[in-house]
């Protein structure tokens, strides 16, 4: 390294600069795109199957209160039809978000846990229909073994259904979870690289400028103290070049014979002399030249540190917007996880109220012509709870 010239040790540090520049840039890239992929599985995975989930537990909520409703006592045929109708349908779209659900496919764990889902789906199914069987039969006790059939095998069903459902959506939302963390660390690692690549090309230019720096003021050294060494040698040629003619013209008289020869010895004498200053001018304007190419030199290193300065500004804007991007996700998984609550919420109220509905119709009929004045607060109750339940599909089909 020290045996090579300036020109090249500027050109070599300038090349290993932009190689550790453009590493920065990669790693900042590969990090960046590493994070929207993770991101990208999260909503296009985990979150859409919560979502076809959510739909699945909202229709077979459906067909519950429908179900529910075949129930009730002294419903005109409309109505009956009617709830037949929106029962088929949602058992329809049961089927149908399971067979979207199963098209996303499965990672390790979740067909296990989809399974037990359907397993209790199939046996709730099992249950309405069997209701469907005895009020198409419309016999004389249909009505009660419907009504049996609503306090006894339908809450136990309708319970595993629920269970199967809520460990669906903890599967997800473990999934979910997990994928955050999974993109938070590679965004961290990420900014550990780039700051370590930043580290060491800070370091690297300042340790190639000092050494270019010392070996430059080195060689300038050295060059000066030749051209010192050289002057000296030439004003002592001339000293003793000087004194040899003062002997020569003094001894004139007395050496006749020898003048043209000393003329002779006087001429490539004073031609050495010529020539000696050439190099002497040769060699400062060398010594000018050196002095030019440092100067430059050390200008290049200022502009290099300042762009490696300017590298490391732009990683941090980087890190920042990788940080916001990670708080936005994280504050869009928690709207969803609080919609999903309230939709439930509203969920469970619209069945509740269903269910105090239907038994308060059953307790009327019970109490006969005395019953009657209640048992239309009871209906009115029913189609209020009916309302809440569009309300609540209204508001699913919004947030989709």
């Amino acid at each position: 390294m020290s045996q090579l010239g300036i020109k090249t040790k500027l050109l070599g540090t300038i090349c290993l600069l932009s190689v550790l520049i453009i590493a920065v840039g990669l790693i900042s890239s590969l990090a960046s795109k590493a994070v929207e992929k993770d991101y990208q599985t999260i909503v296009a995975g985990d979150v859409e199957k919560l979502k076809i989930a959510s739909d699945m537990y909202i229709a077979y909520q459906t067909v519950r209160i429908e179900l529910r409703t075949l129930g009730l006592p002294k419903l005109s045929e409309a109505q009956k039809n009617d709830a037949i109708k929106k029962t088929i349908a949602a058992i329809g779209a049961v089927e149908a978000s399971d067979k979207s659900y199963v098209a996303l496919g499965f990672t390790p764990g979740q067909k296990e846990v989809h399974s037990e889902l359907m397993a209790a789906w199939s046996d709730f199914k099992q249950v309405g229909a069997r209701v469907l069987k005895h009020h198409e039969q419309n016999l004389e006790d249909s009505h009660d073994k419907i009504v049996e059939i609503f306090l006894k095998d339908c809450p136990e069903k309708a319970e595993f259904v629920r269970k199967a459902m809520d460990e669906l959506n903890d599967f997800h939302e473990k999934q979910i979870a997990a994928q955050a963390l999974k993109a938070e660390s590679t965004s961290r690692t990420a900014n550990i690289a780039s700051w370590c690549v930043i580290l060491v090309s800070v370091l690297t230019s300042l340790g190639l400028g000092f050494f270019v720096a010392l070996t430059t003021s080195r060689e300038l050294k050295a060059i000066t103290s030749d051209l010192a060494e050289s002057s000296d040698q030439i004003l002592s040629a001339a000293t003793d070049l000087h004194q040899a003619s003062e002997a020569l013209s003094s001894s004139a008289s007395g050496q006749a014979s020898s003048i043209q020869q000393a003329a002779a010895s006087i001429d490539q004498i004073r031609a050495m002399v010529e020539r000696n200053s050439e190099n002497s001018r040769a060699s400062a304007e060398l010594s000018a030249d050196s002095r030019s190419e440092a100067v430059t030199g050390r200008e290049t290193v200022r502009e290099m540190i300042t762009a490696v300065s300017e590298i490391s500004r732009s990683n941090q804007t980087i890190k920042q917007q990788i940080d916001t991007s990670n708080r936005s996700f994280e504050e869009m998984v928690q709207i969803f996880e609080e919609i999903r609550n309230k939709t439930k919420v509203i969920n469970d109220i619209v069945f509740q109220t269903k269910l105090l509905s239907f038994n308060a119709s059953v307790e009327a009929a019970r109490a006969g012509e005395h019953g009657k004045g209640f048992s239309v607060v009871a209906e009115e109750v029913g189609n209020l709870a009916a309302m809440s339940g569009n309300a609540a599909m209204d508001i699913s089909q919004l947030l989709e």
